[in-house]
Order: C-alpha cells, then sequence, then structure tokens
C-alpha cells in the first residue's frame, strides 16, 4: 500500500503568509498546491478523500487570500483565468470546485 502524501509543509507555509498578512505569497503557495495536486489526479488510486480533502482546503484558502489581498486589475484578471481554464480543463471531479471558487472570486471583487 502507497502511502498519501504529506502536503502539510505547503500548507503550514501558506497559513504562515496569511497570518503575516502576506496574502499573495500564501496564495501562491496554495494555488501551487491545488495545481499540482489537480495535475496528478490521474495518478491517485489510493488515499483519494486525502487529496480530495487537501485540495479543496488549498482552493479555498486560495480565494480567501485573493480576496485578503489588495489585487490589481491585471493580478485579479490573472487568477480569474487561472481557475476559468482549471474549470474547463481540470480533473473532471475537480472542474465544479474550480467553477463555484471562480464564483465566489468574482463575487468577492464585485463587493469591494
Amino acid at each position: 500500500m502507497t502511502e498519501a502524501i504529506d502536503f502539510s509543509q505547503f500548507t503550514e507555509l501558506g497559513d504562515r503568509y496569511r497570518e503575516r498578512g502576506r496574502y499573495r505569497q500564501g496564495a501562491a503557495v496554495y494555488r501551487g498546491l491545488v495545481a499540482g495536486i489537480d495535475d496528478n489526479m490521474n495518478l491517485v488510486d489510493a488515499a483519494y478523500d486525502h487529496y480530495a480533502s487537501v485540495f479543496q482546503q488549498a482552493l479555498d484558502a486560495y480565494v480567501e487570500c485573493l480576496t485578503e489581498a489588495d489585487l490589481d486589475l491585471t493580478e485579479s484578471e490573472s487568477h480569474t483565468a487561472f481557475l476559468a481554464e482549471r474549470a474547463e480543463t481540470g480533473a473532471p471531479g475537480h472542474r465544479e470546485r474550480f467553477q463555484r471558487a471562480l464564483s465566489e472570486l468574482e463575487s468577492s471583487v464585485d463587493d469591494n
């Protein structure tokens, strides 16, 4: 049996950035984690719940960092484009989650 990958070093790094108000850096960590898990879901045959949980927590944290950061238009467009692209091309089980994250991000941008 293969053990699940421990992503805590990444989640802890992202959390430290968030705690310090360094939301762009936190978002970068979470985005990398989300993309890495999404890109490799086809390799996961065991511990699926573990990866799904880490993926969702990182995606939520990514969106939270983006809503807290004071993003300019170019930055905002880059992040929404990432989520929109993944909503179309991501792992089948993640597409709806990416779409929800995109909707949440767009709502928060509209509110500001």
